[in-house]
């Protein structure tokens, strides 16, 4: 989605299949979730149906100097 790039193949990379992975187990469970994760487009289209909600926060660089800071939108996916 964009920042999964960010770690070396093979270190825990985070890709679309991982994504689909994830959203049909959490499909699956019988309690509640919720969920933060970049603003994204796919991953909008992969929680469809579920309560989706924007939240303003300050994106850092890797090395969380706070010049580096940016406005940028998670959003917070639940089934509840």
């Amino acid at each position: 989605m964009g920042t999964e790039f960010y770690y070396k193949k093979g270190a825990g990379n985070f890709g679309m299949e991982e994504h689909i992975r994830l959203r049909d187990v959490l499909k699956g469970i019988k309690g509640k979730f919720l969920l933060s994760y970049e603003d994204h487009p796919d991953i909008r289209k992969l929680y469809k149906g579920y309560k989706v909600e924007v939240v303003k926060t300050v994106k850092r660089s890797l090395n969380n100097r706070q010049a580096d800071a940016k406005s940028a939108n998670e959003i917070l996916i639940c089934n509840h």
